[in-house]
């Protein structure tokens, strides 16, 4: 798993400095000044959603990992949809059931 992350990080890395490549040289900044802080602030962003989940119950599954690297994937091409699935009774996020109030409860009189 450890070997997937980084792997993946490599790629978060690589679509945050190249989608501002552009946008540094136009700015007048060395292209391997904004390429690096480009690349190590979308590295920084999937890290901290990472951690988040981890303070959250002190382990990481799958899912979570996933959404965590889903913001870099959806940008430059969508997400797979046989593997993502949308449930309206379920949290898209943490996958837990989500409590519906019924007709009556939400007429107040």
């Amino acid at each position: 798993m450890f070997v997937e992350v980084l792997g993946r990080m490599s790629a978060v890395f690589l679509v945050g400095a190249l989608a501002t490549l552009g946008a540094g040289s136009l700015l007048g900044l060395e292209t391997l000044v904004s390429i690096s802080m480009a690349g190590l602030l979308a590295v920084a962003s999937v890290v901290e959603d990472l951690g988040r989940e981890y303070l959250r119950d002190g382990k990481i599954t799958r899912r979570e990992m996933n959404h965590a690297f889903s913001r870099f994937a959806d940008s430059v091409g969508g997400h797979d949809h046989d593997e993502i699935s949308f449930d309206p009774d379920r949290c898209p996020t943490c996958g837990q059931k989500i409590r519906k109030k019924n007709k009556q409860e939400e007429i107040q009189y």
